[in-house]
């Protein structure tokens, strides 16, 4: 992504994390999302599928967990 610094998720990675920011760690979390985008462009649906489950599961077994706790 040559035209990178006009991406706007390189844009809203810079905005997060702040004017003091290492510029390599914004690279990597950009470099990372692109690849995501590229290589499995579902991962949102991917995610947000795997987080309702685990959403139900800890539900399903909230006594259990606080009985413990």
């Amino acid at each position: 992504a040559p035209d990178y610094k006009n991406d706007a998720a390189y844009q809203r990675i810079r905005q997060s994390v702040g004017p003091d920011a290492d510029e390599d760690v914004v690279l990597a979390e950009y470099a990372s999302l692109k690849w995501l985008e590229i290589n499995r462009p579902d991962y949102r649906d991917v995610v947000k599928q795997v987080l309702d489950e685990l959403k139900k599961e800890i539900m399903s077994s909230r006594d259990a967990i606080l009985g413990a706790a």
